[in-house]
Order: structure tokens, then C-alpha cells, then sequence
């Protein structure tokens, strides 16, 4: 079974390709059908796995290196720790 990282990396690759079909697509190069084709695919794919838009922000949080935190006194202590 694929791990949920790889499920969101896979719908991204997806999502990304449906957007550069998109772009064809306004430049008259890709057809209406294609464009349906790939955004019914990253569609479908977002659905069948369950993934959610948190899972999307907390996936980019931890390519990123977020820290999230609670209060002020928790964001210092955490920016004095990331520059010290």
C-alpha cells in the first residue's frame, strides 16, 4: 500500500499536469475533451484517496520545515532556535 505522502505527490503530478493541459489548452493547442480528461483524472484521484486540503497544507508545512506553534512566546523561542 502507498504511504500518504506518495498518494499527495502523486495527485500534485497529476494536478500539475492538469494545469499545463490547461495552458495548451488556452493556446488552442489541447482539446476541450483532453483538458476534461486531465482534470478528471487529478479530480478522481483526489476523491478515491480520501486526501483533504489539510492534508495538502501539512504536506507543504513539512517540505517547508513549519513549526507551528501555540502562542507568541512558543513562535520567539522556536525563531531564536531556527537562527542560533
Amino acid at each position: 500500500m502507498m504511504n500518504r505522502n506518495k498518494i499527495i505527490e502523486t495527485y500534485l503530478e497529476l494536478s500539475r499536469k492538469a494545469h499545463e493541459v490547461e495552458y495548451y489548452w488556452e493556446s488552442g493547442i489541447a482539446t476541450g475533451d483532453e483538458l476534461d480528461e486531465a482534470n478528471g483524472a487529478a479530480l478522481g484521484y483526489y476523491e478515491e484517496n480520501g486526501i483533504t486540503r489539510q492534508e495538502l497544507t501539512d504536506y507543504y508545512d513539512a517540505r517547508r520545515n513549519v513549526t507551528k506553534v501555540d502562542n507568541v512566546n512558543d513562535a520567539f523561542a522556536a525563531m531564536q532556535k531556527a537562527f542560533s
